[in-house]
């Protein structure tokens, strides 16, 4: 039995907290059973989890608010105790998406006056977790005045997603990948992270772009760069076509869609019988491994294949894992 409570400064109702949540809520579909079994019933499985979602506003700074959410929790977990027969208990965790700055006041607040009454109560405190180690540590002593060091998880939300789950298993449970993974076969490495609004109402009003060219030292990955490209108000058309070439890599300065995606880009062909056939620009036909964490997650392949006809013409298709389908 669970309970979700959203909590927030925003005026919300229950219901609009619901309609918020259905638009990215997703059924994951379990293999062993039908796909047919659960695309009928995801419908159902969604709308009993939305059931058990509610909201209730508050500042996190206020005690008085605390202990309303408090008044409600008790609602929801005291008919679940009067079923229970077997001395089951009432925990509580406090998930922290909330900006840094007010880190201590939310954890005074959720510790003193909405704690479990006879469960644990555990704190997930979302990323970033200080700027630096003294900042970190400092942080770290201020939630220990409230908390136990078992108490306080420390995250990246990123690390829960489906895609990133699926990394090492990609890697390292597939036997094609194995001779292919070092600088022998692979050119470059992106790590793409784009959005397409900025930073209004958290610090900034502009757009911002940074791109890094990283470097692994050791004999695997000798020369390979690994490129980092993060921005923000990427929308904007301007931002679009600028190219840096390079003997390992080429890579676009700006990208304006939104996305987060790693591609890996396999090095030419050795005399490559149909050179003559891609034309001059050999990166038209590269193979790329593309690993879409957002939007629409996806596994695809980029392979070279000849477009059907009596005439010897090459074009790119993908192999594709959607996780949609």
């Amino acid at each position: 039995h669970f309970t979700i409570f959203g909590y927030a400064r925003s005026k919300m109702s229950d219901a609009e907290l619901r309609t918020m949540v259905s638009k990215t809520l997703t059924c994951r579909i379990d293999q062993r059973v039908t796909v047919r079994y659960c695309r009928e019933n995801c419908g159902e499985k969604m709308d009993q989890f939305l059931e058990r979602c509610f909201y209730h506003p508050g500042q996190y700074d206020s005690q008085e608010n605390f202990l309303e959410l408090d008044k409600k929790l008790k609602e929801h977990e005291r008919p679940f105790f009067f079923q229970s027969l077997d001395g089951r208990v009432a925990n509580r965790l406090f998930y922290l998406s909330i900006p840094p700055n007010i880190f201590i006041d939310a954890v005074k607040c959720a510790s003193t006056s909405a704690s479990a009454a006879n469960g644990w109560t555990r704190v997930i405190v979302e990323k970033p977790f200080g700027r630096d180690s003294e900042s970190s540590a400092a942080l770290t002593r201020s939630l220990k005045q409230y908390l136990e060091e078992d108490q306080i998880f420390r995250i990246d939300h990123y690390l829960g997603k489906e895609l990133v789950e699926n990394l090492s298993v990609l890697r390292f449970s597939n036997l094609i990948f194995e001779p292919l993974w070092s600088r022998q076969y692979i050119r470059n490495v992106q790590f793409i992270f784009a959005e397409d609004f900025g930073t209004e109402g958290r610090g900034g009003l502009t757009p911002t772009f940074a791109a890094a060219a990283l470097f692994i030292d050791n004999a695997r990955w000798d020369g390979v760069p690994f490129l980092m490209k993060a921005g923000k108000a990427l929308h904007d058309r301007r931002f679009v076509n600028k190219k840096y070439y390079d003997a390992n890599f080429m890579f676009n300065a700006f990208v304006f869609s939104f996305r987060a995606e790693i591609r890996v880009q396999f090095r030419h062909v050795p005399g490559n019988l149909y050179n003559k056939n891609i034309g001059t620009d050999l990166d038209l036909a590269t193979n790329e491994l593309v690993i879409r964490v957002q939007p629409d997650e996806a596994i695809y392949l980029k392979i070279n294949n000849k477009v059907p006809g009596l005439g010897m013409r090459l074009d790119r298709s993908n192999l594709n894992l959607l996780y949609a389908a």
